[in-house]
C-alpha cells in the first residue's frame, strides 16, 4: 500500500511514500500554485491523521474514508477543490476535535482564493458510520450541485460549528440523528452562539427523511433551538419499537415542504411520542409552519393513538401551528385523548385548524389560552372539527372549555353523532360557558346507552356566555337535537342555549328518567316541540327553579312552544313542587301523581297544563295515596284543559285516599262523556277563585263513593249538561260560589239518603236557582222557580245569593224555614 504525496512546487512533481500502517491508497495531484501542504485524493482505508502541522490538506477530488477512522488535528486547515467531497463510508469514522481554547480552529475552505458558495461539494457521512466528531469546525463554501454542505446520515457530536456562504442549506442530518448530533450544543444557553449559520443560500438544518418504509424517528431525542429553522422537505413520523419521544424545546422552528406532514405514531408496533416544550417569552414558542407564509403551504401533522399508554401523550406547551391544510385537511389531526395542550396557537389553516377525537378535546381545550392569549387565528374555517364517527366518543369524563376568547367562542363543529357512555365507568361531559357545540345536519346529542354505558351532560352557561348547542346550517330542524336516555346518570343543565333541533318531528330535547335539572336556559327553533320530558322526571324543568325567573328557562319561536310530558309511568317524588315554566305543559297520556306511602305535590301559580282527548291529571290510584295542592293565585290561575277544544279530554281525577286542595284554578273542557272533576271516593276542596267551565258539554264535577268529600267555595260551575253530580255516598257542601250556566242541572244529587249543602250559591239569576220538585223527601221539600240552574231533590240550596258579586243571601228565612239550615250567613263578607 502506499500513499501519493505532492512534491514541492518548485518542482511540480508527485512522488509516492509508503506510510506504515496505511490501508489506502491516496492519488495526489498538484496544489493551487498558492498552495503548499499535503494533497489528497481516493480512499483511506487506515486510520489516517491530517496533522495541522502539514496544514493546508488539499482534496484534489473525492475522499473516501472505508473501515478506518480519520482524524483531522485542531487547527488543520482543509482546502477543497473544485466539486470535490470527504465522503465517509458505513464503519468508518470522521474526528475533527478543534481547539476553541488555543483558538486552533479546523476549517474546510474552498481552494480558490474568494470563498465561492457552492465551489466544492460537501462533507458526507453515511449510515452506519462509527463515532464521529465535528468541534469547533468552520465550513465555508460548499453544496456544489445544490448538496447540503455537510450532511450526515449517522450521528456526529456537533458543537462549535460555523456554517458560512453554502449554496444552498448548510448542514442536513438524517432525522434520527438530528438529535443526538446536536445535543451538546443544543441544551447550552449559548446554542446559537456555538452553531453558527450566515450567508448560505438557505439558513437551516435539513432533516432528511422518507429514506426507509420505517419511522424517521426511531429513537427518544430533543432537538434545540439554533436559532435557523428545521427543514422538512420530505415529512416526518415518529414512531419505532421503543416507542420514541421526539421533543423539540423552546424556539425551534420546523418548517415543512408541501406534501410534507408530521405523523407522531405509526401504528401498533411503532408506537411514537410528540412533546412541543416552548417557552412563554417572546421568541421561546416552538412554531411548526410551511416553507413559505401562506394558508395551506404544507399538509399539517397527525398526532395517532399509537402512543406509549403509560406515557404523558402529545403535548402543545407554548407552541404554534401554522400554513398547514394542503389539500383540504385539518392541519392538525388528533386521535387520542393522551394529549395536553398549554398557552397554544393554531393560525392561518387553510381549513379546519384542528380535527379530533372527543376524548381529546378536553386535554387539548383545557389549558389551550391559559394565559388569555387567542389560540385560533384567522384560520379558514374557525372551527374545531369534532370526529364523532365511534359508537362511543366521550367515553372518559371530560370538560369542554371554550378554546376561543371570552365573547369570541371557536366552535366544536361535531360531524355526526356524539355519544357520551363510558363502558366500564360512567362518562359525564361538562361544558363550560361560552362552547359552542356546533352539529352536523341531521346528527344529534345522545347521553347514556343500554348497550355502551351510563353517561351525563352539564352545561355550565350564562346569560353572557351561554353554551349553544345547534346546526350547521342554522336552520330550524336540520339536527335532531339533544337526547338524554334513560341509561343517562344525570343531566344538569344550565345556561344552555339550544337551537333548530327537532328533525324527523321529534323534540329537540328528549329527556328520559334521569335525574337532573334545567335552568336559565333558552329553546328555540325547533320544528316542533323544543322539549319532552318523562312525567317521573318533570321536576327536572318545571320544579321550583322556574319561580325565580332569573332561572326559569324561556321557550320561543318553536313549531310548538309546548313541553311534552311522556306520562307513561305514575309520578312518585315524595315531596316535590311544579312551578310555571313560562309556556304550557302538555301531557301524552293521563298523568298519575300517586304512591303507596303517599306523596305531597304542589302546583305554583301561572301553571298551565293540557291532555288529549280521554287523558286526565289523576291524584292517587288504588292502593296509593297522594295530596296535591293546586297553588294559584290571583291573575295567575293554574289552568287545566284540552289540548284539543273540540275532542276535550278526561278531566282531573281524584281517587279514594287522595286529596286535591286547589285555589285559583281553572279546569274547562272536558268532553261531553267525562267530567272537569271526577272525585272517585277522594277529597276535593276548592277555594278562592276556582272555575270550572265545560264550554256546552259534560259534566263540572262528578262525585261518587262513601269517602268523597267535595268542599267548595268562592268559585264557579258553569258551561255544562250537569254541573255538580253526586251519588253512591259522596257528600257535598258548596257555599259563596257561582252555579250558572248549565244546561240540565246546577246541581244533581242521586243519593237519596244525603242532603247536600249548597249555601249562598248564585243559581245564575237573581232569584235563586229552579228546583223543580215539591217532594217530601226531607231537605227542602218544595219547588221553586227562581229562573236560575236545575237543582235536584236532596240538595238544601237555601239561602241562595241573589249576585255573584258579594253573595248576598235572599231575604227572609225561605221556604220551609222550619227544617232547613238557619241563614246564619245572612251578613256574609264578599268574595271577591
Amino acid at each position: 500500500m502506499g500513499i501519493d504525496r505532492a512534491a514541492s512546487l518548485r518542482r511540480g512533481a508527485a512522488w509516492r511514500l509508503a506510510v506504515a500502517g496505511a490501508t489506502a491508497w491516496l492519488a495526489a495531484a498538484p496544489p493551487p500554485a498558492a498552495a503548499q501542504g499535503r494533497s489528497w485524493c481516493g480512499e483511506i482505508t487506515s486510520n489516517t491523521v491530517w496533522r495541522e502541522a502539514d496544514r493546508p490538506h488539499i482534496l484534489t477530488c473525492d475522499v473516501v474514508v472505508r473501515n478506518s477512522t480519520l482524524v483531522i488535528q485542531p487547527g488543520a486547515q482543509v482546502l477543497m477543490n473544485a466539486g470535490t467531497s470527504l465522503i465517509v463510508k458505513a464503519g468508518a469514522a470522521l474526528q475533527a476535535p478543534g481547539n476553541p481554547q488555543a483558538r486552533q480552529t479546523v476549517q474546510f475552505l474552498p481552494n480558490d482564493r474568494e470563498i465561492t458558495p457552492g465551489f466544492w461539494g460537501q462533507i458526507l457521512v453515511e449510515a452506519g458510520a462509527g463515532e464521529s466528531v465535528l468541534n469547533d469546525v468552520s465550513v465555508r463554501g460548499g453544496g456544489h450541485g445544490d448538496k447540503p454542505m455537510v450532511e450526515l446520515h449517522s450521528p456526529v457530536a456537533l458543537n462549535q460549528m460555523s456554517f458560512q456562504s453554502a449554496l444552498g442549506v448548510p448542514l442536513a442530518l438524517r432525522a434520527d440523528v438530528v438529535g443526538p448530533s446536536l445535543e451538546i450544543p443544543g441544551p447550552q444557553p449559548g446554542a446559537c452562539t456555538a452553531m453558527t449559520f450566515s450567508r448560505n443560500g438557505a439558513d437551516g438544518i435539513r432533516v432528511l427523511s422518507g429514506l426507509t418504509g420505517d419511522g424517521d424517528i426511531v429513537t427518544t431525542q430533543s432537538w434545540y433551538n439554533l436559532c435557523v429553522p428545521y427543514l422538512v422537505p420530505a415529512g416526518l413520523r415518529i414512531g419505532g419499537p421503543d416507542a420514541p419521544i421526539l421533543t423539540l424545546n423552546q424556539g425551534v422552528v420546523v418548517k415543512f415542504g408541501p406534501g410534507s406532514a408530521l405523523i407522531a405514531g405509526i401504528d401498533d408496533a411503532n408506537r411514537g411520542q410528540l412533546d412541543l416544550s416552548g417557552g412563554s417569552e417572546p421568541g421561546k414558542e416552538v412554531v411548526l409552519t410551511g416553507m413559505t407564509d401562506t394558508p395551506g403551504a404544507w399538509p399539517g401533522m397527525d398526532l395517532t393513538e399509537f402512543v406509549d399508554p403509560d406515557g404523558l401523550g402529545h403535548s402543545f406547551i407554548n407552541a404554534r401551528v401554522q400554513h398547514g391544510g394542503q389539500g383540504g385537511r385539518p392541519m392538525v389531526r388528533i386521535r387520542t385523548p393522551l394529549i395536553t395542550a398549554a398557552d397554544s396557537v393554531f393560525a392561518h389553516a387553510a381549513g379546519y385548524p384542528v380535527e379530533i377525537i372527543p376524548d381529546a378535546v378536553d386535554g387539548l381545550v383545557s389549558g389551550l389560552n391559559a394565559s388569555g392569549g387567542d389560540a385560533f387565528v384567522q384560520n379558514g374555517v374557525q372551527r374545531i372539527r369534532v370526529d364523532a364517527s365511534a359508537e362511543a366518543d366521550v367515553t372518559i369524563s371530560a370538560n369542554w372549555k371554550n378554546p376561543g376568547l371570552a365573547g369570541k367562542p371557536v366552535p366544536f363543529e361535531i360531524d355526526g353523532d356524539l355519544t357520551v357512555a363510558g363502558p366500564t365507568r360512567a362518562a359525564t361531559l361538562q361544558v363550560q360557558a361560552g362552547v359552542e357545540l356546533v352539529f352536523k345536519d341531521g346528527a344529534e346529542l345522545v347521553v347514556g346507552d343500554a348497550a355502551l354505558g351510563r353517561g351525563g351532560l352539564e352545561t355550565k352557561g350564562t346569560a353572557r356566555e351561554p353554551v349553544v348547542m345547534t346546526s350547521l346550517s342554522d336552520r330550524p330542524g336540520t339536527w335532531k337535537g339533544v337526547r338524554l336516555t334513560d341509561a343517562a346518570l344525570t343531566a344538569q343543565l344550565t345556561g344552555l342555549r339550544l337551537e333548530n333541533g327537532g328533525q324527523g318531528g321529534r323534540a329537540m330535547l328528549e329527556w328520559g328518567r334521569v335525574a337532573g335539572l334545567m335552568t336559565e336556559s333558552t329553546l328555540t327553533g325547533a320544528t316542533g316541540y323544543p322539549v319532552s320530558i318523562a312525567l317521573s322526571n318533570v321536576p327536572a324543568i318545571i320544579g321550583e327553579e322556574q319561580q325565580d325567573p332569573a332561572r326559569r328557562n324561556a321557550y320561543t319561536g318553536n313549531g310548538t312552544d309546548r313541553i311534552l310530558v311522556r306520562a307513561d309511568a305514575p309520578y312518585t317524588d315524595k315531596l316535590a313542587r311544579w312551578a310555571d315554566p313560562g309556556v304550557p305543559v302538555e301531557f301524552t297520556d293521563t298523568a298519575v301523581v300517586a304512591k303507596a306511602t303517599g306523596i305531597a305535590l304542589t302546583l305554583s301559580p301561572g301553571l298551565e297544563l293540557w291532555f288529549p282527548a280521554g287523558k286526565a291529571f289523576q291524584v292517587g290510584d288504588r292502593n296509593a295515596r297522594a295530596a296535591v295542592v293546586f297553588e294559584g293565585e290571583a291573575g295567575r290561575p293554574l289552568r287545566l284543559r284540552p289540548v284539543d277544544p273540540a275532542a276535550g279530554w278526561g278531566g282531573v281525577r281524584v281517587i279514594a285516599g287522595a286529596s286535591l286542595d286547589a285555589r285559583h284554578v281553572e279546569i274547562t273542557g272536558a268532553a261531553d262523556d267525562a267530567a272537569n272533576v271526577t272525585v272517585d271516593g277522594g277529597v276535593l276542596s276548592l277555594h278562592d277563585g276556582w272555575r270550572i267551565d265545560g264550554g256546552g258539554r259534560g259534566t263540572g264535577v262528578d262525585a261518587f263513593g262513601a269517602s268523597a268529600r267535595l268542599d267548595l267555595s268562592g268559585g264557579t260551575v258553569t258551561g255544562h249538561r250537569v254541573g255538580i253530580r253526586t251519588r253512591d255516598g259522596a257528600r257535598l257542601d258548596i257555599s259563596r260560589s257561582v252555579v250558572g250556566g248549565n244546561t240540565e242541572w246546577g246541581i244533581r244529587n242521586e243519593d237519596p239518603a244525603l242532603c247536600q249543602l249548597a249555601k249562598l250559591v248564585y243559581w245564575g239569576r237573581p232569584g235563586g236557582p229552579t228546583d223543580p220538585s215539591d217532594a217530601e223527601e226531607g231537605c227542602m221539600n218544595t219547588a221553586w222557580e227562581g229562573g236560575g240552574d236545575k237543582v235536584s231533590d236532596h240538595v238544601n240550596w237555601w239561602p241562595y245569593a241573589t249576585d255573584d258579586a258579594t253573595f248576598p243571601p235572599a231575604p227572609g228565612l225561605g221556604p220551609n224555614a222550619a227544617r232547613v239550615f238557619v241563614p246564619v250567613a245572612a251578613n256574609a263578607a264578599p268574595l271577591r
